[in-house]
């Protein structure tokens, strides 16, 4: 079998890029791509939206970590979960569908430029209940994790914390009952001393789940914990609403 010399596989890889380039460009003018919210063939920003829907959804905050202290806790939220950010985000975690994957990862990022004022050392996706990943198929958090470890130049780990017992569905407790729910579901695996540890989920409801494993990783070492995610739901909403 004849080997080809690297200058002939560097030639064929760069002939390759053009014409991939040129599909490309000839797929955009018969098939302009449309903004993943409302469709509209309007001029594009990153991750699919346009700007009018990414003036509407896209709203970062910061929010407060029941039961810790702010100047080793914080939390944050790309926008409001209702309404398209809300269906985006459902599609995603019950459906499987990866098309609004680009867009929640590229609300993520820019939430984080914004508003993450200290570079973590490392970050983490909350962990996952096995049961329900298996029957859904998704795991949302680790996904965002990844992407925004890679955003950031910050390693992803996955084994620094765990969850260790099945806990009920959260959708119909209140804040007290949530926290009583997850108390004891989740272990410290690997040391986080001295570490700024970001912690990555999707939806950020009563606080419950981010106050447990924060005073988990603070009393086991870590220096701050800041909790990126993608949607706050409103005050006004009690309960999530899941398939």
């Amino acid at each position: 079998m004849s080997i080809r010399p690297a200058s002939e596989l560097s030639r064929r890889l760069t002939l390759f890029k053009h014409f991939q380039s040129f599909w490309n460009a000839g797929s955009d003018l018969l098939f302009p791509p449309t903004c993943t919210v409302c469709s509209a063939r309007s001029p594009l920003r990153k991750g699919g939206i346009c700007a009018p829907c990414d003036e509407q959804f896209y709203s970062p905050m910061e929010l407060t970590v029941p039961g810790a202290e702010v100047e080793r806790a914080r939390a944050i939220a790309a926008g409001f979960y209702e309404g398209p950010l809300r269906d985006l985000v459902l599609r995603v975690k019950f459906h499987a569908d990866p098309r609004p994957l680009p867009l929640l990862k590229d609300f993520l990022r820019r939430a984080s430029d914004q508003l993450v004022r200290t570079l973590p050392t490392t970050i983490i996706a909350v962990p996952a209940d096995r049961r329900r990943l298996r029957k859904r198929g998704v795991d949302l958090p680790a996904l965002l994790a990844k992407d925004l470890a890679l955003h950031l130049r910050v390693p992803f780990e996955r084994n620094i914390v765990r969850k260790v017992r099945a806990t009920s569905a959260q959708t119909s407790l209140d804040q007290k009952e949530r926290r009583g729910n997850l108390e004891g579901a989740f272990e410290v695996v690997a040391d986080p001393a001295e570490q700024n540890i970001l912690v990555v989920d999707d939806v950020f409801t009563t606080g419950a789940t981010a106050g447990v494993v924060t005073e988990l990783l603070l009393c086991s070492g870590a220096h701050a914990v800041i909790w990126a995610t993608l949607a706050r739901t409103p005050l006004s909403l009690k309960v999530i609403e899941e398939p």
